[in-house]
C-alpha cells in the first residue's frame, strides 16, 4: 500500500513542478529588494525565463516612514502648465555610494542618499541633464508608509511627518513647494536637493536666551566697517576683477559671462561716491552701448536716453500694475514678495492697486505665508516707504511677526547665526534680507536685542564671501556646522539691501507735497522740496560739472522753469547738448540733463 502511494505521488510531484515552472513563465513580475542602512529599495520586474533583463514595473524606496513609488500610475512628472503633464517611466536603478539611483526616461535620474551622520538624513536629488525648455516644473510624488502620519505643510515650506515616535521634516529646495503628496521643483535647475531629516525640538525662546546678555552685540562702527569691507571687495570685482571691457560683461560663478544692469548701476554709484567716476563712467558707457537692449530706468540717472526710457517705463509699469492688481484681487500672498509695493502702487501704478494692496494687507493672516513671502511682507513693512497713512496702518499690523516667524527659524552653528528656509537649509540671500529687516526694525523700535540678532545674521553670511563678494546660494547645515553648499550668488544680489549710498538711483517721492503719481528718479541728493500755489521747487546737490539725469513725473504744466539759475526753454533735443530739459504736458514728464558749475542749486517750476 505504501509503495503504491509513493508511486502515485511521483507524477503528482512532477506535475506540481511543471505547474510551478509554467506559473513562473507566465507570471507578470518578480520581486526583488535591496537595503542600505535604514534606506530600503523594493521592486518588481517583468519575468521571462529566457531573459533576465526584463523591464522594471515598479520601484519603491522607503525611509523614515516616507515612501517614493515609481510605476505606471505614480512617477516623476514634467509639468507643462494648464494641466499638461508627462509621467517619466522608470528604466532602471543602481546602488551608488550611500544609497540608490533611479533611472527614468529622458535621462532623468533621482538619487536617494543617506548622509554620514549618526542620525542620517535622506537627500533626494533629481538630476535633469537637459531641462526641457517648455517644462515649468518637475513633480516627485510620495506617500507615507504604514504607521506614519503626515501633517499639513507649514505654509508650503516643509512637511512634518510623524513616524516611530519621531518628527521628520521634508524640506524642498529654494523655488520649490511641498504639498501633501508631492514636491514640485523648478524644471530649469539641473541639480537640486530635497531633504528629509529628523528634527529635535529646541527651547521655544532659545534666540532670546542667546542674545539676552548682549555679549553678541556688534557695535555700530564695527557693523558699518564689515558692510563697507564687503562692498569694497564687491566693487573691486565689478570694476576690474570680474569685468571684461572688451565684451562689456562680468564673470559669473554659474554660467557664462553676462551683462547686468544691476552691476553697471552699482559700479557707477560706488564710483560716484568714491570720486572715481570719470574713467569708470567711460567703461560702463561702452558696456551699456554694447548691450543697449538691457538698459532701463535703473541706470538712466547715469546714462540718460530719458525720452526712450520714459516710453518704455510707461509700458512696463502698465503691465506690472495689471499683474499686481490681479494678484491683489485674487489675494495671492506672493504679491508681498514685490519690494517697495506701496511705493510702486502710489507712484507708478494706480489708485485701484493701492487700495487693493492696502485692503489685502489689512485682512491678511500672516500665518498662511511661507518664509519667502513673510520676508517680502516684512520688507514692505519695515524697509519700504508705505507712502500713505492707510498703508502705514495696514502694514503696522505685522510688528510682532518677526518674533513669531523668524525666531523659530534661526540656528546657531560654529559659523554663526543663520535663518533657515527649511530645517537645516539656509537660503543665504533670504538670511541676509531677514537680518537687514531685523536690524532696521530694531532701530525703529529702539530694541537692542533685535538689532543684535539682525546684525549677526548679516555678518555671519558675509563672512562666507570670497574675495569678489560671492556667497553660497544654499547651505546645508547640522548642529555641527555646514555639510555642503549649492550654487553661488553675486554681491549685486545683496547690494540693494546693504548699501547706504545716496548716489544709488532712487525714487524721491512728491506724494506728500503734490499727490499720487509724482516722483523724481535721480542719483543726486534732493532736498528742500517746496510746493506752493506759485511754484514747485527742490535743491539738487551733485559734484560740479558731473553730468547726470533727472526724471520728474507727475508735475502739472507750469508757466516757466528756472534751471542752472536761468529761465530755461523747453527742447525735445535736450540730450544732444551739455545740459537742458524737456517737458511733455500730455504725460506730465519733465526730463533733465543736469550739469552745473556749483555743487547745489534749486530747480524752480513757476505757476
Amino acid at each position: 500500500m505504501k509503495k503504491w502511494l509513493a508511486l502515485l505521488l511521483i507524477p503528482v510531484l512532477y506535475a506540481g513542478i511543471i505547474a510551478l515552472l509554467v506559473l513562473l513563465q507566465f507570471s507578470d513580475d518578480q520581486s526583488f529588494s535591496q537595503q542600505f542602512g535604514a534606506l530600503s529599495l523594493r521592486g518588481r520586474r517583468a519575468l521571462a525565463i529566457e531573459d533576465e533583463n526584463q523591464p522594471i514595473t515598479e520601484l519603491r524606496i522607503e525611509y523614515g516612514g516616507l515612501q517614493f513609488t515609481f510605476n505606471a500610475e505614480s512617477s516623476v512628472a514634467l509639468d507643462y502648465g494648464e494641466g499638461s503633464q508627462t509621467l517619466l517611466a522608470v528604466t532602471g536603478y543602481s546602488q551608488i555610494e550611500r544609497g540608490f539611483e533611479v533611472q527614468l526616461e529622458d535621462e532623468v535620474r533621482v538619487q536617494f542618499l543617506l548622509t554620514e551622520d549618526d542620525d542620517p538624513e535622506l537627500q533626494i536629488r533629481p538630476l535633469i541633464p537637459v531641462p526641457p525648455p517648455e517644462a515649468l516644473a518637475i513633480t516627485i510624488p510620495f506617500t507615507t508608509a504604514h504607521g506614519a502620519q503626515a501633517d499639513l505643510p507649514t505654509a508650503g515650506e516643509s512637511l512634518p511627518v510623524q513616524h516611530d515616535s519621531r518628527t521628520y521634516l521634508l524640506a524642498p529646495p529654494p523655488r520649490s513647494t511641498v504639498q501633501q503628496s508631492s514636491v514640485r521643483l523648478p524644471a530649469d535647475v539641473q541639480s537640486q536637493t530635497i531633504r528629509y531629516t529628523a528634527v529635535e525640538q529646541q527651547p521655544e525662546d532659545v534666540v532670546t536666551l542667546w542674545f539676552s546678555d548682549r555679549q553678541l552685540a556688534i557695535p555700530d562702527q564695527d557693523y558699518a566697517a564689515q558692510l563697507q569691507d564687503y562692498i569694497d571687495q564687491s566693487y573691486r570685482g565689478w570694476r576690474s576683477g570680474r569685468f571684461n571691457p572688451g565684451s562689456g560683461t562680468w564673470q559669473m560663478r554659474e554660467g557664462s559671462p553676462r551683462f547686468r544692469e544691476e552691476i553697471l548701476t552699482a559700479t557707477l554709484a560706488e564710483a560716484w561716491r568714491r570720486d572715481q567716476y570719470g574713467q569708470t563712467f567711460a567703461d560702463m558707457r561702452r558696456a551699456a552701448d554694447r548691450h543697449a537692449d538691457q538698459i532701463g530706468l535703473l541706470s538712466s540717472a547715469f546714462l540718460g536716453n530719458l525720452r526712450q526710457i520714459k516710453f518704455e517705463v510707461q509700458s512696463e509699469d502698465s503691465a506690472t500694475n495689471q499683474r499686481l492688481l490681479a494678484a491683489a484681487e485674487n489675494r495671492d500672498p506672493d504679491l508681498f514678495r514685490t519690494p517697495d509695493l506701496m511705493s510702486f502702487a502710489l507712484h507708478r501704478g494706480s489708485r485701484a492697486l493701492a487700495d487693493e494692496v492696502t485692503a489685502f494687507a489689512a485682512e491678511l493672516d500672516y500665518r498662511d505665508l511661507d518664509l519667502f513671502q513673510t520676508v517680502g511682507l516684512l520688507h514692505n513693512a519695515f524697509i519700504s516707504d508705505p507712502v500713505s497713512s492707510a498703508a502705514e496702518r495696514a502694514f503696522g499690523r505685522f510688528d510682532a511677526v518677526i518674533e513669531e516667524r523668524f525666531f523659530p527659524a534661526i540656528i546657531r552653528i560654529d559659523e554663526g547665526f543663520f535663518l533657515q528656509s527649511a530645517s537645516g537649509q539656509i537660503d543665504t540671500r533670504l538670511s541676509v534680507r531677514a537680518g537687514v529687516i531685523m536690524e532696521r526694525a530694531g532701530r525703529q523700535r529702539n530694541d537692542a536685542r533685535m538689532i543684535d540678532i539682525g546684525r549677526n545674521l548679516v555678518v555671519s553670511a558675509l563672512a562666507l564671501s570670497d574675495d569678489q563678494g560671492f556667497l553660497p546660494r544654499v547651505l546645508i547645515a547640522t548642529a555641527s556646522g555646514f555639510q555642503s553648499s549649492d550654487g553661488a550668488i553675486g554681491p549685486e544680489e545683496l547690494y540693494g539691501y546693504l548699501h547706504d549710498n545716496p548716489n544709488y538711483p532712487q525714487l524721491v517721492s512728491l506724494y506728500d507735497q503734490v499727490g499720487a503719481g509724482t516722483w523724481i528718479w535721480t542719483a543726486a541728493n534732493i532736498s528742500g522740496i517746496t510746493v506752493t500755489d506759485e511754484e514747485i521747487s527742490f535743491a539738487v546737490q551733485a559734484p560740479v560739472n558731473r553730468t547726470h539725469y533727472l526724471m520728474v513725473q507727475g508735475v502739472p504744466p507750469f508757466r516757466s522753469m528756472e534751471l542752472f539759475g536761468l529761465e530755461w526753454r523747453n527742447d525735445p533735443s535736450f540730450e544732444v547738448y551739455a545740459r537742458g530739459r524737456h517737458y511733455n504736458p500730455q504725460t506730465r514728464s519733465l526730463l533733465i540733463k543736469y550739469s552745473d558749475t556749483v555743487a547745489e542749486r534749486r530747480v524752480i517750476l513757476n505757476y
